[in-house]
């Protein structure tokens, strides 16, 4: 491996969502300013993760305020909206043809680290356009954000192109975030499992209705949220035979102002140690200082399991850590926890070991101790398909000492290990009661 130097953006808005995508999706997973083996720029930042691909576009276009509204707003789309189609569109085809020919360098020296599937792609194109919110605003008193209006027809119902409001072919699935919802949006769905699930949903209802509409992705979002990641909770304004459907706006603003939302981000806030230790080890990997790091990027890796989890999965985990972190291991010098994660058959295996300086001696212990428990544990969860083992001198201490990662994949285990893994566990006595 290598050390990789990711580009920060070129412009403000570039940085903006580099930053916003890094906290998201996590530094190992996001990649701003990409370019194709004819040294074209391929998009303004790509995501990739399983079989999951984002496709971002960025657009600050200034709005000229001072010429014919129609005139000014077909020039600011064309720039913001328009041509931005057209590069999501193009990285899509480039992606689909030529996985390995995309590069961090106009050069094409440095080739993009992650593995890119060929088969069941999962691409959910994102345009960015920042410049009209003032416009917006000035031009409806009804639009007390400055969001973008959008909706998604059948080609039959399609309407006039109207400022301040783009309309797309419901078979052209595109997502738009403005000034306004771009945080929102990556935020408050700032998990991989969580953004995914928000676009794949969203697409699903595109396609069953004749049309979607709404004021700003932020209503859409909150409607969301309200039942629990079902669009169930729509203002439908036509009868459900019409099967189209309009989201009032304001309903955002409701969902923050209410107690269970507050109460429910509180909660959260412990999670965001899942976070830190993740992007930590992030940069260790991006700097070729892990061991292993070369897996990490193939998909390999306890990190790429570890973030795999939503929010509420992070949530549970770094609770417990918390509560478990001071607690002595049948009379052993360390803490451990073990849990499930969300997929299915998968179980991690935490070592809490607190260690008040980083001594090589007793790093190697700890790694030696962690890989004896992951393969105990097996012992025990004969149907585990994957431990992910973690030894950590303190969770939730923002400096740590150390953290040390491992990942059994039992699929590849033969039968004689597990029985001789069985055995290692009644002999150590680590996982009876």
């Amino acid at each position: 491996m290598t050390i990789i130097v990711k580009s920060k953006g070129e412009n403000v808005g570039e940085k903006l969502v580099a930053k916003l995508c890094d906290n998201t999706f996590l530094k190992l997973w996001s990649y701003p300013n990409l370019y194709n083996s004819k040294k074209q720029e391929l998009c303004d930042l790509l995501v990739v993760f399983e079989n999951k691909v984002f496709i971002f576009s960025v657009k600050d276009i200034e709005y000229n305020s001072s010429i014919e509204k129609n005139i000014a707003w077909k020039r600011w789309k064309k720039r913001a909206i328009d041509e931005s189609i057209k590069q999501v569109n193009g990285a899509e085809r480039w992606i689909k043809n030529y996985p390995d020919k995309i590069y961090l360098d106009m050069n094409c020296t440095k080739k993009f680290p992650l593995k890119i599937p060929k088969d069941n792609l999962e691409i959910y194109k994102i345009i960015v356009a920042l410049g009209v919110e003032d416009a917006c605003k000035k031009d409806s008193p009804n639009n007390i954000t400055g969001a973008l209006a959008i909706a998604y027809c059948e080609k039959p119902v399609k309407p006039e192109d109207q400022p301040f409001r783009i309309v797309f072919d419901k078979t052209e699935k595109i997502h738009v975030l403005d000034s306004y919802n771009l945080g929102i949006i990556l935020k408050e769905l700032d998990t991989i499992s969580d953004i995914s699930q928000y676009f794949q949903t969203k697409e699903k209802l595109i396609d069953k209705l004749s049309t979607l509409a709404y004021c700003g992705e932020e209503d859409l979002l909150g409607n969301y949220l309200q039942k629990y990641k079902e669009f169930s909770n729509l203002d439908v304004s036509l009868p459900k035979d019409v099967g189209a459907v309009f989201v009032k706006e304001g309903g955002w603003q409701k969902v923050v102002e209410s107690f269970g939302y507050k109460s429910w981000k509180k909660s959260l806030k412990v999670s965001y140690n899942w976070d830190n230790l993740l992007q930590l080890a992030s940069e260790y990997a991006l700097n070729d200082k892990i061991e292993g790091s070369g897996l990490i990027f193939q998909g390999k890796s306890a990190l790429y399991e570890m973030a795999k989890e939503p929010r509420n999965m992070r949530r549970l985990l770094a609770k417990k850590l918390i509560k478990e972190q001071h607690k002595k291991y049948k009379g052993r010098d360390y803490s451990i926890v073990s849990h499930p994660s969300s997929i299915k058959d998968s179980y991690y295996v935490i070592l809490q070991y607190p260690l008040s300086e980083n001594i090589i001696e007793k790093r190697e212990l700890v790694k030696k101790e962690l890989s004896i428990l992951c393969e105990t544990f097996l012992g025990v969860a004969i149907n585990a398909k994957k431990i992910i083992g973690i030894a950590i001198n303190s969770f939730g201490n923002q400096k740590y000492l150390f953290a040390d990662f491992a990942l059994l994949d039992c699929e590849q285990i033969t039968d004689e290990i597990k029985e001789s893994f069985k055995e290692l566990a009644r002999k150590t006595n680590f996982w009876s009661q």
